[in-house]
Parts: C-alpha cells; structure tokens; sequence
C-alpha cells in the first residue's frame, strides 16, 4: 500500500480511512479499545494497511499522539442509526473542527533490526544499504464528528484512519468532509486555516449515531459562526467567499 500527500493548496484527510460496512443495532463492546481489537484488527490482514507488517512490535499500545474527548461514549452506550435518506451522501454541518472527537488510538513502532532497508516502513537505511537503522511507527485512530443529509436529518458519523508516522501532515487527521489550506503569506510552517467542505458517502464510515447532547447547539453556533466570518453555502457545502 502507498502512501501519499495531497500536493494541492486545500488538504483534506488523506490516510487510508475504512468503512467496515456494518450496521448493528447496538455494540456490545465496553471499550474502544476492546471495539478496536475485536472488529477492526481481528478481521483485517494489516499488509493491506502497513507494509512489511509481520515486523511490527506488537502488541499495541494506546496512542498519546491526540488530546482525546475527556469523557468519551463507550461503544455499548451507542446506538445505530440508520440513514433515513434516499441520498447517501452526508455532509459536514459546519467547516471547522471543534465537534471532532478522538475516541481511541494504538500505536506499534517496527523492529528496525529486522525490518528490510528498502521497507517504505525505514525511516533511515544505513549508508551500505544492508539494514535499517531507524523505522516508523504505525497508528490507528477512531474518530467521530457531526453531519447531515440532503432529506434535513442529523447524525454524528465514526470512521477510522491508519497511517504511518513518516507521512503524517495537517490532512492526516482531519474530519471526514473538511479541509484546510496553508495561510497565504504565513512565514509558519502549517499555518492553516479553514477552508471548504465535501459530501462524503456514508459507506465511509464504521457506522452513525444519532447526535450528542450538546450536538446541535454547537453545530447551530458554529455553522452561524462559519456564515459571519468568511464563508458561504453552496447547497450543503460551506465555501470561503
């Protein structure tokens, strides 16, 4: 599997980011952790999301890469909700990130002493080529943020992104829909600012449900906030003016 950047002026979240296309009506796990383990890592072969995967140190260890949500919904408080709209298309319901949630993330560095110098996971080959000196570290993350359908109805969507450390970028991380660009002028490095909004199709994501208490305040202050400050709607689509 290759990985990439975005080498355009907006960034979008570019890690590989995967549905697993189930829809139950509850899930029975107490934790993100045990959600993570049990339906995520256990039904994939991980060659399809890290190269040279047989050399990664396992087991893996909660990531503290993110500030996550103090006090987070464990997955057997969750509850399914259907998509109610012939549309499958799910929009953002405001640009900017502050309804994004980092539920849980795993983190394993690989073995550099026995990881191939030509490995896409090798940070750094020795000079003579013949081994790896440092390596990567892989990651995984389960995220949530808030969105809407073309029929007027609401939902909070999760989804999961996995990535390597060497190519992680602003795009990495970003809520699904959502982008940023680079501040025109900035003399700093990753300078961003909010930028526009995309549908997304709701296979993309692990599942959806219904709004947060608190939800729906925040999506009316931010999407007004948004509307004051720069932006416009294009159907469902926020655009800077």
């Amino acid at each position: 599997m290759k990985f990439f950047f975005v080498p355009l002026f907006f960034l979008a979240a570019c890690a590989s980011q995967t549905s697993l296309h189930r829809t139950p009506a509850a899930l029975a796990y107490g934790s993100w952790e045990e959600y993570i383990q049990r339906e995520i890592l256990s039904s994939r072969n991980l060659d399809e999301w890290y190269p040279d995967s047989q050399f990664l140190k396992l087991p893996w260890r909660k990531s503290n890469e993110v500030a996550y949500d103090g006090n987070p919904v464990q997955p057997s408080a969750l509850n399914v909700k259907a998509l109610r709209c012939g549309d499958r298309t799910l929009w953002p319901t405001h640009p900017q990130q502050t309804t994004k949630n980092y539920l849980y993330g795993i983190t394993a560095n690989y073995d550099h002493t026995k990881l191939p110098p030509t490995s896409e996971a090798c940070n750094r080959p020795a000079p003579n080529g013949r081994y790896c000196l440092t390596a990567t570290w892989a990651y995984l993350f389960v995220m949530s943020d808030t969105y809407q359908d073309s029929c007027g109805n609401y939902y909070r969507g999760y989804w999961m992104v996995n990535y390597l450390k060497k190519y992680d970028n602003m795009g990495t991380l970003l809520s699904k829909g959502r982008t940023v660009y680079q501040t025109p002028g900035s003399q700093y490095r990753g300078d961003y600012q909010t930028a526009q909004t995309y549908g997304v199709e709701s296979s993309e994501f692990l599942f959806l449900t219904e709004l947060e208490s608190g939800d729906l305040a925040k999506i009316r202050r931010d999407s007004e906030a948004a509307l004051r400050n720069g932006f416009t709607k294009r159907g469902l689509a926020f655009e800077p003016k």
